[in-house]
Order: C-alpha cells, then structure tokens, then sequence
C-alpha cells in the first residue's frame, strides 16, 4: 500500500504499432443483473473504452460484465473469457482487425494460489505477440487482510509468475511477450522484482526461477508509478497502490508512453467504478 497519490499522467500521442491496457472490473461491483446499469457500472465500461486501446485485458469478469460491454462498447468486436462466479473471471477483448487467439488458461501449481492466468496471442500487422494476462494472489487470506498476509504472501506471487512464463516459454519459442493484469503488489513486490531481474532465492527446482527475456515495466517506467487502485478506509484515509501492471520483452518491444485513468479512482475520481483504474500503454516493436 503507498500512501503517495499520483497526478494523472497526460495523453501523449506518438506513432506506435498498437496499444494495450489492463484493468480489473471488480467482480462484486455488478448490480447481479438489475437493469438498467447503475453509474459505477457505466463508469466502469466508460473506463474500457476510454482507454482506446486495440485490446483490453480483464480480470474479475464474469457473463454479466461481458454483456454490459457487448451492448455498450459495440467497438470491441472479439471477446474470449474465462468467467467465474467469483474473483477468478479473466479474458481480453480487441477490436476489429486484430486476430486474437486463446493459448491456455491454468492455474499455477504454486502453493497458496488462488487465481487462473490467461494466455493469449494476437496479431495487429505484424508478428504474433503472446501475453500472459495475470490475476496473482491478493495479499490477504481467508479472512481478509492481515499483517501477516500483507508481508507473507510474496513469494506465492513469484511463483505465479515463474510458474505461466514458463509454462509459456516451454510451448512456444517466443521472446514477443506481455505480461499484464493485477499483479495485486507494486514495484518491490517479490514478482514484480522477478520480472526486472532481481534476485530470487534459491529454489529446489531451477527450472522455476530461470528468465529467458528481459522485461521492463511501463508503469513504472512511463507513468511515474502511478496509483492503480484504491480504497477507503476510517475517517477521510484511504489506501493507494500501484497493483497494475504492463510488463513487456524490451529485446523486441518497446513502451512509448503509459498512462493510468485517474479520473476512474475508487476514492477521489469523478467517474469511479471499480477499485481499480484502468492503465493503457502504446507499445512498437523494436
């Protein structure tokens, strides 16, 4: 959690060759199928399609949420979700134009995993760019947030990460990658800090903590580190973090700009939906 807001980072417009944004709907925020929408779930779909992006990766989806972007962001023209009844809901929709195709949706034999990662390739003109949408552990348990779950649930985190690239890198020879979504830790989280090389600690399967590619992290990069969610907690407080992330291979792609929607914030924004804010980056290739 970080107690540093962050100002919303300006729209920057440069040539690139297609743009990606992830964003977590936030499974609990839908009216279970009353109709019409309430405002945050119409904010929560304005989020979408404010991002522009050519593809939008999802998590805490569900059949309702799909419906709700069908009817109301006809531009997104293939949707392919994994749906759960609760948190564990994940997929991507793209517009037209762009050819997107399910590579495996798992979930990690990483002890004190929750959720299922979504693997997915697409192609816009070019090559074909494979992406491990992610959902990672909260830091909390059974009983919600604890002490002990914040500072204790890390290396689980790690092994998510470890566990889809690998998966990955073992049935395809690739080094076009995205890794996108919830990472549910910010930027000295122990999967977070994996992915940018950092040390790892000695593991009884090496396999497990080998890194093929480099990655680097638009948000962080780009955008400053901004805040990515939020959530009220006693009095006027509130909790800020940047738990988003869009991670991507930098020895074949490159980041042009990065951009968090603040004006989604949970807390202070004036179209809040979700908890969390929609982050977009315009990605070339190298």
């Amino acid at each position: 959690m970080s107690f540093n807001r962050s100002k919303p980072t300006p729209a920057i417009q440069t040539p690139c060759d297609f743009t990606v944004a992830t964003y977590n709907l936030n499974c609990f925020a839908f009216n279970n199928g009353r109709a019409p929408l309430n405002q945050n779930e119409l904010n929560t779909i304005d989020g979408i399609r404010a991002t522009n992006a050519d593809l939008v990766f999802l998590q805490e989806t569900h059949k309702r949420w799909e419906q709700a972007i069908r009817d109301h962001a006809p531009e997104y023209t293939t949707l392919l979700f994994r749906h759960s009844q609760a948190s564990d809901g994940i997929g991507v929709i793209a517009k037209h134009g762009i050819q997107v195709e399910e590579v495996d949706h798992l979930y990690p034999e990483v002890e004190g995993a929750w959720f299922a990662g979504h693997i997915t390739r697409f192609k816009k003109d070019k090559e074909w760019i494979y992406v491990i949408n992610v959902h990672l552990r909260p830091p909390k348990d059974n009983d919600g947030y604890s002490f002990d779950s914040y500072f204790n649930t890390g290396h689980v985190r790690r092994g998510e990460v470890q566990y889809l690239y690998n998966h990955l890198k073992k049935k395809y020879d690739t080094n076009h990658i995205l890794i996108v979504g919830d990472f549910n830790e910010g930027h000295n989280g122990a999967g977070v800090k994996w992915l940018k090389g950092g040390t790892v600690p000695k593991s009884n399967n090496p396999k497990m903590t080998e890194l093929y590619d480099s990655f680097s992290d638009a948000l962080y990069d780009l955008a400053g580190g901004a805040h990515t969610w939020s959530w009220p907690a006693l009095w006027k407080f509130s909790y800020w973090a940047p738990y988003d992330h869009i991670f991507y291979s930098n020895q074949t792609l490159e980041a042009i700009t990065c951009k968090v929607l603040l004006e989604y914030d949970w807390v202070k924004g004036p179209k809040h939906g979700s908890d969390h804010m929609p982050v977009v980056a315009q990605i070339k290739y190298k």
